[in-house]
């Protein structure tokens, strides 16, 4: 009988070190979709809390033309396929849910911001046209001074006028919409984002 070689019993050193290699290839993997998934939620919750902030300010407030946006970012169209396994259908609807309620508002928002500057260029164009009017009214005068006078009573009325119309439609419209939008911050999705980005 042959002598026993205790070598055989263990794998060659080249299997060894592949099979070493892929599990720390695959522990890298892991690692690296973890933090991932990790930093996708706090950016999410950093966007929520924003937006919730904004939505109250706007519910408490009669100035809300001067909000810049309700979220800077919109991440979640960008991160969702990294919760699809972390979150239930509904969670995801949630958070679908609220980030389009958000778009909603900043888009009514908008829409308010370009009232002002419209209405000041329609006001302008209006005391131009009426200028013009007046002007051609008086072409054929050879006195100057009633046209003067006239242009003169007209530009202080138009200059110390400082009314601009804003419509308040959008403004009543806006606050309809954010009191339908629930406070997301507290709720149990948000819990949820927390546990997933670390921060419980």
């Amino acid at each position: 009988m042959p002598p026993f070689k205790w070598d055989s019993l263990y794998p060659d050193s080249n299997a060894l070190a592949i099979l070493l290699s892929v599990y720390i290839v695959w522990w890298l993997y892991k690692r690296e979709q973890k933090d991932k998934i990790k930093n996708a939620a706090r950016i999410l919750l950093e966007e929520i809390r924003q937006a919730d902030s904004a939505l109250e300010l706007i519910k408490s407030s009669s100035v809300v033309h001067q909000l810049t946006f309700i979220m800077p970012n919109t991440s979640w169209s960008e991160l969702k396929y990294l919760f699809i396994k972390k979150l239930s259908d509904d969670d995801l609807k949630v958070i679908t849910d609220y980030y389009a309620a958000c778009s909603v508002v900043e888009k009514i928002l908008n829409d308010m911001k370009d009232v002002t500057p419209r209405a000041i260029k329609a006001k302008s164009s209006y005391i131009q046209r009426a200028l013009v009017e007046l002007a051609t009214k008086h072409a054929n005068d050879e006195n100057e001074n009633e046209y003067k006078l006239e242009r003169g009573k007209f530009m202080q009325i138009v200059l110390n006028e400082e009314t601009i119309f804003e419509p308040q439609t959008p403004s009543v419209w806006l606050k309809t919409v954010v009191e339908k939008i629930p406070k997301f911050i507290g709720n149990t999705v948000f819990e949820k984002l927390k546990k997933i980005g670390d921060l419980n």
